[in-house]
């Protein structure tokens, strides 16, 4: 699932959605995963539990979608070398729902192995930062970088997730934001000195 299903952050208290709030897609790709929701719900005899994702980041991505600004921000970071550089990220206005790869894949794994029975819908919240909070954790990984934000007013929000119920279950991310930007950093360093 996807935090797409969901409209802009003004049709939520607090600019927020839970997995009781009511969908509002705005994009054919919420639609067609709130469609998905409902097929599922409805198969008769098949038990079904769906985990609505926030924006990835990390390694091993193919798909690059809406957080390809964010893939092209931590590669360009990740050439820097020590003597630094420049870098521009351009991103909406507020909070990002965000999730480290490595904290979906958990996510996903904590449900599979979960005693008992599911609900029908978690979603995964981790952190939501702003662009210049995702710049200087960057950053603070980089010596001598220097990220220019730009904020893109007119670009498509969506509102952050409650992830209250997956909680309640007993799930927690096991990266830190500043740790999990560290990490990816490190992979993408990795994965060149093998090319």
């Amino acid at each position: 699932g996807t935090g797409a299903v969901f409209g802009g952050p003004g049709l939520y208290p607090d600019g927020r959605a839970d997995e009781d709030s009511d969908p509002a897609p705005e994009t054919a790709y919420g639609e067609t995963k709130l469609r998905a929701e409902e097929i599922a719900r409805d198969y008769r005899g098949l038990a079904s539990t769906g985990l609505r994702l926030p924006l990835l980041f990390g390694p091993g991505l193919w798909y690059r979608g809406a957080a390809a600004r964010i893939a092209e921000l931590f590669a360009a970071a990740a050439r820097m070398g020590p003597e630094g550089g420049k870098a521009a990220f351009a991103a909406p206005d507020g909070p990002m729902d965000l999730a480290y790869v490595k904290d979906a894949a958990g996510a996903f794994a904590f449900l599979a192995a979960a005693p008992g029975p599911l609900a029908a819908i978690y979603n995964l919240h981790v952190c939501a930062p702003t662009a210049r909070e995702l710049a200087a954790a960057v950053m603070a990984h980089v010596s001598g970088l220097e990220i220019e934000v730009t904020l893109d007013r007119a670009a498509r929000r969506f509102p952050v997730m409650r992830g209250e119920r997956l909680r309640a279950r007993g799930f927690r991310p096991a990266w830190e934001f500043g740790a999990a930007c560290a990490d990816y950093l490190a992979e993408l360093r990795a994965g060149s000195e093998r090319a």
